[in-house]
This record gives C-alpha cells, sequence and structure tokens, in this order.
C-alpha cells in the first residue's frame, strides 16, 4: 500500500512538473512512426536533455517536448526517416527486453515506439538508460534538434 501511493504520488509530480504531457501521450503514440522518450532520474524539469519527448510522424514531421513548455519541430526526409527505423532495428530493437518497472526506482530510460510500416502495430519498449540503442539515439536526437545537454 505504502509503495502504490509513492509511485502514484512520483507519477503526479512527473506530470505537474511538465516531463509527460498526458493529454498529447495516446495521440503521439497512435499518429507517429517513431516515439522516443527519455524519462526518469533525478533532473530538474527545466534541464534541456534530462526527460524529453521526441515524435516523429509518417510524414517524416518531427516534434520535440523538453522542459516545462518547449517545443522544437522539425521535418526529416523519407531517406532519413527510413535511416532512423534502420538504425532502431540494427541497434537490437528486436532482441531487447522491455521492462515497464524502470523509473520507478529513480533510474534513467528509454521508452521507444516503432511502427515502421503503415498498418503495422506498433512495439513499445522500456530499456535501461546505459543500453547501446539508448545511448546512439540520444545523440540523433541532439544532433536533428540541436538538443542542449546539461
Amino acid at each position: 500500500m505504502q509503495r502504490s501511493r509513492f509511485l502514484l504520488m512520483m507519477a503526479a509530480f512527473g506530470l505537474a512538473a511538465g516531463v509527460l504531457p498526458a493529454a498529447d501521450e495516446k495521440k503521439d503514440t497512435t499518429a507517429s512512426v517513431i516515439v522516443i522518450e527519455k524519462g526518469g532520474g533525478f533532473a530538474p524539469a527545466d534541464a534541456p536533455s534530462g526527460h524529453y519527448r521526441f515524435t516523429v510522424a509518417k510524414d517524416g514531421g518531427w516534434e520535440l517536448r523538453h522542459g516545462k513548455d518547449k517545443v522544437k519541430k522539425g521535418k526529416l526526409g523519407a531517406d532519413d526517416l527510413k535511416g532512423w527505423i534502420k538504425d532502431i532495428e540494427d541497434g537490437g530493437f528486436k532482441k531487447l527486453k522491455s521492462n515497464p518497472a524502470l523509473g520507478a526506482a529513480d533510474e534513467q530510460y528509454m521508452e521507444i515506439t516503432v511502427r515502421p510500416k503503415a498498418g503495422d502495430k506498433a512495439e513499445k519498449k522500456r530499456i535501461r538508460w546505459e543500453e547501446k540503442l539508448s545511448q546512439t539515439l540520444h545523440k540523433k536526437v541532439v544532433k536533428l534538434t540541436k538538443l542542449e545537454e546539461k
């Protein structure tokens, strides 16, 4: 009982701090080809690369939400979008085991949702921040969006 109250409090804190905009979550996941969310750990809500949500739509339009109300937008070309999907697949996405409990103990994680082709079911995995795929995708997000590292 005590643990569930703690988790509920932490979830409410995360939403109140603007870490995960709850209203956008379902919409982004169903309309997007790629959703990358970095979370967990003790990072201030305004830290640029502490927590973020990066989405790419099937038309290549991308959006980065970070900090409290900061949003960046841009567009990937068709070949670039295919490259992102290939990097995720080549990075061992299919072989990695998802652990939905990551983040509960304030450890960093990356949650990746991929829908490679129209009509495919989206596959979502929450993996450790230390995984090579997490690091690779974080570097790609930082480079593309010019997200400041802290």
